[in-house]
């Protein structure tokens, strides 16, 4: 082995010398392609795949990055620029300077800054076209990094030219660092593709580098922990060892006895270093806080508006970039420019616990989010963005939005969250959102949160550390609702080693985060613009999730890394040091290898061999998706008596090919399929000797109900086909199934074979019955064990199954009649249900009854029928239905729709059906219709001459400059449905708008200056609600009337008028716990509840230290509406949870805020 080792580096070596010389690549521009802006009174240029970057004050101009994959050994000794085809472009241009990067929480910067001597010469700018040039090596392979500007500027005349044709040359030669790196050569299939999308010239030189095969036995992921609790993660091993992802686990004790280092975080990282060049490690797990698994402080300076330095950064990327030592000098600074690596070799993150309890609680939820997703909301993230500066305005939502879809903003190009997700935003730029906004969106169920905007060690998304209770997030408990990610922009709030950040808090809970990625000091943004540093590595994160599909989460934060590389020393950055910074200091909690959920899960087609033979080397298979898509990057693993025998993932092509480890022995195996939006799938393998006999199943069907699909409440026949792989002939043969699941019963599970010749099939048709359960859930997997013997031997295996059900869920409820689509009072109209069946199920004999025990509502024609409805099928049922005289306008009448189908299957779900039209039309001649409130300087008028109709109209205060008369009511709508209104305005057209806004969201404004009647119509989701109607006025003049005005407002079904809180209601179909009104209150608040049958009650309400604070009802009620009464005169201001049960069954408890 040593020969061969030495042998190899000599080839290296060898290959290193003969090539050494020049890599080249030419860049191609447009310069009709070159944009400007205009900002105060400056030029700033935009030209495709360039990032405009300075010295700060000097003029920004486009840059283009330099990413090149060098020979082996090689370093980079000079770069050379050869520009040509120049154009100089029409027109004089004053260039906008350079500003400083800004930390997120510091605030202005105060100071705009320009090199007027700069700008006072004339002569071409910049004097030199490139940035600085390094050498970093991405896994044993060399890269020149650098940046250069195909633009020549001059300031004094204004002249712009660009070069449509840059040719860049690196001069090379070997040196013992670059040599040294050859150490750390590895090329799995992931590391191969990212030096390829790295290197500019498509991995040209990669035919030069050859890797050694794994000195030792070869493993994936390494978890480090402290001596204390080395066995406690026998979990987390025994989950990824099943997944076919090798574990293994040292603790630091070990570490520091037996290897060498200045310190132990040296000790350590030369544990990495030895496991990644000897098994080829790809995770690394620091299991522990800082006191467990110390962290390395980095130290960094950025010249911002003021200088920043930090000598104490922690940055796990010292544990993942393995080149080098992080301190050539041996000073006390560690991680200065030139001694960085700024391609990091691993994936790493950190498990921020410091006791047992938060050590399970971080497993449990790893584990549960990786194997039981809560389906229907796992491509529906969250972007929070704050208001981050104001002069020039600067908003986290310009850049969380290139976070979405496909962008070349700012000379790099990134493929992030596809445009077809559920996006929900929450932006300052829309409206203003508060931490209570936050949480009960979060509780509503988010794939991801992405975050920009203020933070410190204690505080982010306008949370605090006292914000994150298992009680706030209880819906977010990976039942309800996933656990999520967390990703933000925000300074200091992952400071893993401040005791303890709210990054910890987020992940150490039972609810809420189950990864965290983030900084552990300032992050950064420059002012006015949608390029930044923080946002630079966010998005690059996007992009190799989404674009690169890459599934585990410190893999991608890897990524980001090593596509941010090439501008860490650009112009500008390299002065300034920002993007440095973030590049140090952006850190993942939580478990590196955790695939991340982006899209609901596939339904995957393997086609595999379900035999491999004894001394067979390669094993090969591919893997389809969902619409019979290639799968790329999905990992598969063969695994036998819990030992890995082969591992790989898929190509571009959706194909994997495995090498069989030779310690293979005769039995059963299985291949174990997992990966990016892929649940783990287990397939029975059978390893069979080259010799003797060997009977396998070699294939079946399946008959259940007329098809091969496996159903609720069927029986199922199985037809098998056993095959003698073996090179004898077997005589005898019996088989036989087993099953161990409460859903499967099998009926018939024997069935006598006879013989089989040597390298002979014989099919046996429905020899095998079983049923399946009438209550099977949908898409549940279950196994028949099989045995089949002779007179001698006895062979086993398994058929891995899956049964389905229906999921029928209500989609839209539609009325029809020949005049408004409104059940008017007195109307006969039609009822449209439709419905979807969203499971793998099909339902059959489909019978649908509608009921409503309304007082006001007949249903005239109660059942329908159908023959049945597909899996993805989309249906409906219409029933007559006939709305009394004596219904009031506004009043929201239940239905409950039930729908049965053969083998039992039963769906039952109601639905809200408004009668008439709730019509606010200030016809009272005040504001006492409804629940109204004001805001602003002046309240709003009752008007009788400019009216819509009627006699009268709603219009704004009599306000004067920079003042503002807003209309304001709160309330729940109760059903999804359109709020409508007339407008007028007589006002300063473009300055002095009608905003109409709901939740603090602007949903439109009207600047138009006159504008007669106009209508106006808005979608509304049913729950509470804030409307709001606002005339603001700018600082100077006015116009018309200077006002405007509001009539014949059409509400949704709100709360007001349906009366719930009346005790005469209706009888309510269901027991339900309403949400308070008002919320937040003070002094006291109303509190409604309905129940379906009478019963004992009580409501009480609770602290957030669960303890009682009153009793609001503790007795019989009667079935129907009720209300009570919070008052709160001798309570302090807070958050509070007022909880229902009903014959000591819990009913419901909800969340209320006491403000004073």
């Amino acid at each position: 082995m040593k020969l061969n080792t030495v042998f190899t580096a000599a080839i290296l070596l060898l290959n290193a010398l003969v090539f050494a010389g020049v890599t080249a690549h030419t860049y191609y521009f447009n310069a009709g392609e070159i944009k400007t802006a205009k900002a105060d009174g400056y030029d700033i240029l935009n030209l495709k795949s360039t990032l405009n970057t300075a010295k700060a004050g000097d003029p920004s101009i486009p840059y283009h990055s330099v990413s090149l994959l060098l020979s082996p050994g090689e370093k980079a000794e000079n770069i050379e620029i050869i520009p040509s085809d120049k154009i100089t472009l029409d027109g004089q241009f004053n260039i906008y300077p350079q500003q400083h990067s800004q930390p997120i929480s510091k605030g202005k910067s105060g100071i705009f800054v320009k090199n007027e001597q700069l700008y006072k010469t004339d002569a071409v700018y910049p004097a030199a076209k490139s940035g600085v040039l390094s050498t970093h090596f991405l896994n044993g392979h060399s890269f020149a990094l650098s940046t250069f500007t195909p633009v020549e500027y001059n300031p004094v005349t204004g002249e712009l030219a660009v070069y449509q044709k840059v040719t860049v040359r690196i001069t090379t030669s070997s040196d013992m660092k670059s040599q040294g790196a050859l150490k750390n050569l590895k090329q799995p299939d992931n590391v191969l593709k990212k030096i390829k999308d790295l290197d500019q010239n498509a991995g040209m030189n990669l035919n030069l580098y050859s890797a050694e095969k794994p000195k030792a036995d070869p493993y994936d992921y390494l978890i480090i922990t402290a001596d204390a609790y080395k066995r406690n993660f026998d979990t987390l091993i025994n989950f990824y060892n099943g997944r076919g992802i090798k574990t293994q686990l040292i603790s630091t004790t070990t570490i520091y006895t037996t290897m060498t280092g200045a310190d132990n975080q040296e000790k350590i990282r030369n544990y990495i270093i030895q496991e990644y060049q000897n098994s080829g490690i790809e995770f690394v797990l620091l299991a522990g806080d800082v006191e467990l698994v110390p962290a390395r402080g980095f130290y960094c300076e950025v010249q911002s508006s003021s200088v920043y330095t930090d000598d104490g950064i922690p940055a796990d990327l010292y544990y993942s970039a393995l080149d080098g030592n992080w301190n050539t000098d041996g000073d006390a600074l560690w991680a200065e420019i030139g001694e960085d690596d700024l391609l990091p070799d691993l994936s790493v993150s950190r498990f921020t616990f410091s006791n047992l309890t938060e050590l399970n609680i971080l497993i449990n939820k790893t584990v549960k989010y990786l194997t039981d997703p809560v389906l229907g909301e796992l491509k529906n993230p969250l972007m929070a963005g704050e208001f981050l500066y104001d002069d020039p305005e600067t908003w986290g939502a310009d850049y969380l939005d290139l976070l979405i879809g496909y962008h070349e903003d700012n000379g790099y190009t990134t493929t992030g969250i596809p445009e077809d997700n559920y996006i929900t935003k929450l932006y300052d730029k829309e409206g203003t959102w508060t931490a209570s906004d936050l949480i009960a969106e979060i509780n509503a169920g988010h794939s991801f949160i992405h975050h920009d905007g203020h933070s410190n060690y204690t505080y982010t998304m306008r949370m605090d550390n006292y914000d994150v209770t298992n009680a706030n997030f209880s819906l977010v408990n990976g039942v309800n609702h996933n656990y999520t990610l967390v990703y933000t922009s925000g300074c200091m709030c992952g400071g893993f080693d401040y005791d303890d950040c709210i990054a910890e808090k987020f992940v150490s809970i039972d609810n809420f985060a189950v990864s965290f990625i983030g900084n552990s000091r300032y992050g950064w943004f420059n002012e006015g613009q949608t390029e930044g540093p923080s946002i630079h590595i966010h998005r690059e994160f996007a992009d190799a999730l989404y674009g690169d599909r890459t599934a585990s989460i410190a893999m991608a934060h890897k990524e980001s890394k090593i596509d941010t590389a090439p501008w860490v020393n650009a112009a500008g950055q390299w002065e300034e040091g920002a993007l440095r910074w973030c590049f140090y200091d952006c850190n993942v909690l939580g478990d590196p290898a955790m695939n991340i959920w982006t899209d609901e899960p596939e339904v995957i087609t393997v086609n595999y061999s379900n035999i491999i033979t004894l001394g067979q080397t390669d094993y090969s298979l591919d893997i389809k998706g969902s619409y019979n898509q290639v799968l790329s990057r999905i990992d598969c693993a063969l695994i036998q008596g819990g030992i890995i025998i082969g591992s790989g993932s898929t190509d571009d092509l959706g194909n994997a090919t495995l090498a069989v480890d030779p310690s293979v022995i005769e039995g059963a195996a299985s291949l174990v399929i997992t990966g990016l939006n892929v649940l783990p799938h287990t397939y029975a393998v059978n390893v069979v000797p080259a010799e003797g006999k060997y009977i396998v199943i070699d294939s079946y069907t399946i008959s259940s109900g007329g098809d091969d699909n496996i159903e609720y409440g069927e029986t199922a026949t199985v037809s098998v086909t056993l095959k003698n792989v073996g090179l004898t002939d077997a005589a005898g043969i019996s088989m036989s199934f087993a099953e161990n699941d409460d859903h499967i019963e099998l009926t018939d599970s024997l069935e006598t074979i006879g013989n089989l010749i040597s390298g002979t099939s014989a099919t046996f048709a429905n020899a095998f019955t079983f049923t399946v359960s009438q209550t099977v859930p949908d898409l549940h997997q279950f196994s028949l064990n099989s045995t089949i013997t002779d007179s001698f031997e006895e062979w086993k295996s398994n058929l891995n199954l899956t049964a389905n059900s229906p999921i029928i869920e209500i989609q839209s409820v539609n009325i029809a009649d020949s005049v408004n689509s409104i059940l008017d009072p007195g109307e006969t109209a039609d009822l449209v249900v439709s419905f979807k069946n969203t499971g793998h199920g099909k339902a059959v004999n489909l019978n649908g009854l509608l009921t409503s025990d309304d007082q006001h509502i007949t249903v005239n024609s109660a059942e329908q029928s159908l023959a049945m409805i597909d899996p993805d099928e989309t249906l409906s049922m219409t029933y007559s239905v006939t709305a009394g005289t004596k219904a009031s306008a506004g009043n929201v009448s239940e239905f409950v729709n039930q729908i049965t189908a053969d083998n039992g299957y039963i769906f039952e779900d109601n639905f809200f059906v408004k009668i008439g039209s709730q019509i606010e039309d200030f016809e009272t001649g005040d504001f006492t219709a409804f629940n109204w409130y004001f805001e602003g300087n002046t309240p709003w008028l009752i008007d009788n001459v400019n009216k819509y109709e009627g006699v009268y109209s709603a219009r704004s205060g009599e306000i004067g400059d920079s003042q503002k008369s807003s209309l304001v009511i709160d309330d729940t709508v109760l059903i999804d449905g359109d709020l409508s209104f007339m407008i007028k305005t007589s006002t300063e057209g473009y300055f002095d708008p009608l905003i109409f806004s709901i939740d603090g969201v602007e949903i439109e404004r009207w600047n138009y200056g006159i504008l007669d009647w106009h209508v106006n119509s808005f979608p509304v989701t049913a729950g509470d609600h804030t409307f709001k109607w606002s005339y603001e006025k700018d600082e100077m003049e006015s116009a018309g009337d200077d006002c405007v005005w509001i009539d014949y407002i059409t509400f949704p079904g709100i709360k007001d008028a349906t009366g719930i809180n009346e005790e005469t209601q209706n009888l309510p179909s269901q027991t339900k716990l309403y949400q308070n009104y008002p919320n937040p209150f003070n002094p006291s608040t109303e509190i409604s509840y309905s129940l379906m049958a009478k019963g004992e009650v009580n409501l009480s309400v609770y602290n957030m230290k669960g303890e009682l604070v009153k009793n609001l009802v503790d007795g019989q009620k009667e079935r129907g509406l009720h209300k009570a009464i919070f008052e709160t005169d001798d309570i302090n201001s807070g958050l509070y949870f007022y909880s229902l049960s009903v014959n000591g069954v819990h009913a419901g408890t909800k969340r209320m805020l006491l403000i004073k």
